[in-house]
């Protein structure tokens, strides 16, 4: 909090960390000179003008909402109060999220042209009747692959909703990476 002249009248001790205040002794003391941010002297500054917001920002590898308002006495603005939040984890979460949408709707995209592709070849008659077992069977294996991304996902949001209990075991990573490497190999082939 601060009075219309910037001077501080009050602050907690996150808000002192955040802001890189050492000194204890604050209170009367103008924040321009007790923090060179200059984004907290911008909000400050709209503060004073009248203006109410929120805005994000980032320092030293954190990030932070800065919600500002005036403070108005009889009609007059006379200070302003700034609430630091930091947001972080939330931040990362949410970039987390995007990346994790933008991976998943390639993984679902890939699949699904091959069904449709191979599909459509075998309807329009580009792909023989001789060679619609093959196909198929390729379908057959792309519908499996969607079946299980689509039951990851969901395991992922019941972990996530505490929904699930995760069964812990050995797996044999030379079988994985035997099946792995078979698969590609075909599709190689293939073109």
């Amino acid at each position: 909090i601060t009075d219309n002249n910037f001077d501080l009248l009050s602050i907690n001790t996150p808000a002192m960390e955040i802001l890189g205040i050492e000194t204890t002794d604050v209170k009367h003391q103008k924040i321009t000179v007790l923090t060179d941010d200059t984004k907290i002297h911008m909000v400050l500054k709209n503060a004073l003008g009248g203006e109410k917001n929120n805005i994000m920002f980032e320092s030293h590898e954190r990030a932070y909402q800065i919600f500002y308002s005036p403070i108005y006495e009889e009609g007059h603005i006379s200070g302003a109060v700034l609430l630091l939040f930091d947001v972080t984890e939330r931040t990362n979460t949410e970039k987390i999220r995007r990346e994790f949408t933008a991976n998943v709707s390639h993984e679902l995209k890939t699949p699904m042209t091959t069904i449709g592709g191979f599909i459509d070849g075998m309807l329009d008659g580009t792909i023989p009747k001789d060679k619609h077992e093959e196909y198929l069977s390729r379908v057959s294996d792309e519908v499996g692959r969607l079946s299980r991304l689509v039951t990851s996902m969901l395991n992922l949001s019941k972990i996530e909703a505490g929904q699930l209990d995760l069964s812990i075991s050995d797996v044999d990573l030379s079988d994985i990476i035997l099946n792995t490497f078979l698969y590609l190999e075909q599709k190689i082939r293939n073109g």
